[in-house]
């Protein structure tokens, strides 16, 4: 390992294992990758390693040793980051691409791998020139999306001022809007089955909560010094149960701070606290993505549900639901097929030209909707592409109402997501979370792609 400071840089060049020795710590996050997207041609991109910041750390690695464009590798514009990118060099001048026919490739992460003059000038002289490419230069067109969402890494400003803002939201007497209970991705698949929580944050045995609501997580914080309640909320748990008495666990012991949700605007740029991680998102790339999300929630949808009465909970709401309007009642009613052994639901409710219709109620901000937009993608992909849950659907289709008109040549055609937010406010992009504007997006994309049609309509209070 060599370590030279070039002017106000300093560089450490490592061969083989050298980059072990290396503290992370005084690494800059996405050096590499800051580089290459601004270098690398966007038609000859031969690895990218990509994730959705709203799963539970599933990354995709896709590689193609002669390149193809980046669009080919399906990554979804908004809502999902970028960590490592590999491709041709284009328009750039160093040692290595001005003494060679052949095209050039680099790897960008955090770390940057790419060959660099091996004099004294020639190496000064590739260092500069990748230092004022960073510095001065344009993400490629085509790449630019890249640079827009990424995750903090531990002790990249300006995670401590965020930490301290988030601090002061904990201990708000009345949180805001931007702070909200979100659902860990590891307890989604449990959800609908929890019948009480197991909540323990901060000294002392753990409190069974019967309907967890955010004063459950931030009421103990309240009480605490400001600098202690991030620790208290790292060091707390919440564990869902089976049973009403908290005694069936049905779940892991999940960290508090994987319970909320919280949004800063800070700067250019909007930072997101999502399953303990910050996330900074840019602002033009937000605007961008409201825009899109506006549009979806201006179609309106051509179904429209009766009221929720105050007191129905979800399962409670479907039945009545599908009494007033005629429609099959589906909740509930698990499809266990190869692919899915441990079971999903297709629909709540399904609608008079069978739609499949999701209902949600969003008791505190928009985040479990992000779960709601993902089962309709699944939903869709098992009754297209999977034989036996299409006919066990419309086995349980008849089984609710025999003279239903469907038989298995069904294919769905259209999702409805119904939602009723917390006191029955319009769903906008304003009410929204950004997940859940991500997630939203994503799902009408993804089930366009599979021609089937996509509706949002909120259900009054």
């Amino acid at each position: 390992m060599l370590l030279l400071t070039v002017d106000d840089e300093t560089y450490a060049l490592t061969y083989g294992m050298g980059h072990l020795l290396i503290d992370r710590g005084f690494i800059e996050p996405g050096f590499g990758l800051a580089f290459a997207v601004r270098v690398v041609d966007p038609g000859k991109v031969r690895q990218a390693t990509h994730r959705l910041i709203d799963t539970s750390g599933r990354i995709n690695r896709s590689s193609v040793p002669s390149g193809q464009h980046i669009r080919a590798f399906g990554i979804e514009e908004y809502g999902e980051i970028i960590g490592r990118l590999t491709g041709e060099l284009r328009g750039v001048s160093l040692t290595f691409t001005r003494r060679r026919d052949r095209a050039a490739s680099i790897a960008g992460a955090d770390a940057l791998k790419i060959h660099l003059g091996t004099s004294t000038e020639d190496l000064l002289t590739d260092l500069r020139e990748i230092s004022r490419i960073c510095a001065q230069g344009s993400p490629v067109p085509g790449l630019e999306f890249i640079t827009q969402t990424r995750a903090l890494k531990a002790g990249e400003e300006p995670e401590g001022e965020l930490n301290q803002k988030l601090a002061e939201m904990l201990g708000a007497p009345e949180p805001p809007d931007t702070l909200a209970l979100a659902i860990p991705d590891a307890c989604l698949a449990q959800e609908e089955t929890a019948h009480s929580y197991r909540v323990r944050i901060g000294s002392g045995r753990y409190q069974v909560i019967d309907d967890l609501t955010l004063a459950d997580i931030v009421g103990p914080l309240r009480n605490l010094p400001q600098e202690e309640r991030l620790e208290a909320l790292r060091e707390g748990y919440v564990q869902m149960c089976s049973d009403a008495e908290g005694k069936e666990e049905a779940s892991q012991r999940i960290k508090a701070r994987n319970w909320i949700t919280a949004e800063i605007p800070l700067g250019a740029g909007r930072y997101v606290y999502h399953q303990g991680r910050w996330y900074v998102v840019g602002e033009g790339h937000l605007d961008a993505l409201r825009e899109r999300v506006r549009e979806i929630l201006e179609r309106g949808s051509s179904l429209e549900l009766p009221p929720w009465p105050r007191e129905y909970k979800e399962d409670q709401y479907n039945r009545y639901a599908a009494d007033q309007l005629g429609l099959v009642c589906m909740d509930k009613k698990s499809l266990h097929t190869k692919q899915h052994p441990h079971g999903i639901e297709a629909c709540d409710l399904l609608g008079p030209g069978n739609e499949l219709i999701h209902v949600k109620r969003a008791k505190e901000g928009s985040t479990p909707l992000s779960h709601l937009f993902a089962q309709g993608i699944i939903a869709v992909d098992a009754l297209l592409n999977e034989p036996d849950a299409r006919e066990k659907f419309v086995q349980q289709v008849r089984e609710q109402n025999p003279d239903w008109p469907i038989d298995e040549t069904f294919r769905p055609r259209k999702v409805v997501y119904a939602i009723m937010l917390k006191s029955g406010e319009a769903i906008t992009v304003k009410s929204l979370f950004t997940f859940a504007q991500v997630m939203l997006y994503r799902a009408v994309t993804t089930l366009q792609r599979l021609n089937v049609e996509v509706e949002v309509v909120g259900i009054p209070r």
